[in-house]
C-alpha cells in the first residue's frame, strides 16, 4: 500500500515540474532596442528560427510560470549591465486571447548576458508572472547575434547596473547645495559689517 502511494506522489510530483515545460509558449515576438535600425522579428511558433531555443535561453518558462528547481538569481546584479533590449512575446491563450509578456535583455552584460522579467505580468487570463533576473548562457548572445543582433558599442552606451546608485547627480546636487549655504553665509556677514552701530 505504502508503495503504490509513493509512485502516486511521485507520479505527481513530475507531472507538477514537466507542467510549465509542457506549457504552450509564446507564439511570436520582437526584439527592440534604441541601438537597432529596426525590430528584430523572432519566429513564429517555436521550433523556427530563434524560437524554441531563444525561449529556452532567455528564461521565459522559468520567469513566467516558474520552474523547480528555479534558475532564477536570487539577487539583482551588481555590475554593469550594458545596453538594455526589451523582448515583447506573444502569448496565445487558452480562450483564443493573446497576451504580451515583456522581458529587458542585457546581452552585454559584465556577467554574461542577463534578462529581467517584470512580476505580476497578466497571461492565460489569470496566471501571473513570476518575475526576477535570470542568467542566461553565452550562446545566447551568439543566437541573437545570428538573428542581427550588432555589437555592444553599435548598440550605444550601457545601462547603470541594477539597485546601484548613480553618484554623479548626487554630487552634483550636493555641490550646488553647499555653493548656496555659502552665498547666504557671505552675504550675511558682509551685512554684519556694513550695518551702521547701535547708538
Amino acid at each position: 500500500m505504502r508503495t503504490k502511494l509513493a509512485l502516486v506522489i511521485a507520479a505527481l510530483v513530475l507531472l507538477a515540474l514537466a507542467a510549465p515545460a509542457g506549457a504552450k509558449g509564446p507564439s511570436d515576438g520582437t526584439i527592440e532596442g534604441d541601438g537597432l535600425k529596426k525590430p528584430i522579428a523572432i519566429g513564429q511558433g517555436e521550433g523556427t528560427s530563434g524560437g524554441d531555443r531563444l525561449i529556452e535561453d532567455i528564461g521565459f518558462f522559468d520567469a513566467t510560470f516558474g520552474m523547480i528547481p528555479s534558475q532564477m538569481l536570487d539577487a539583482p546584479p551588481t555590475r554593469d549591465l550594458g545596453p538594455m533590449l526589451t523582448v515583447r512575446w506573444n502569448v496565445p491563450g487558452p480562450e483564443g486571447d493573446t497576451s504580451v509578456i515583456v522581458q529587458q535583455l542585457y546581452p552585454y552584460a559584465d556577467i554574461g548576458p542577463v534578462v529581467h522579467t517584470d512580476p505580476g505580468q497578466v497571461f492565460f487570463v489569470n496566471e501571473h508572472a513570476k518575475g526576477g533576473w535570470f542568467r542566461a548562457p553565452e550562446r545566447l548572445v551568439t543566437t541573437l547575434q545570428s538573428m542581427g543582433l550588432p555589437s555592444a558599442d553599435a548598440l550605444g552606451p550601457g545601462s547603470a547596473s541594477h539597485g546601484g546608485t548613480s553618484w554623479s547627480p548626487i554630487a552634483a546636487s550636493i555641490g550646488a547645495a553647499v555653493l548656496g549655504i555659502g552665498t547666504i553665509a557671505a552675504l550675511a556677514r558682509r551685512r554684519r559689517e556694513v550695518a551702521p552701530a547701535a547708538g
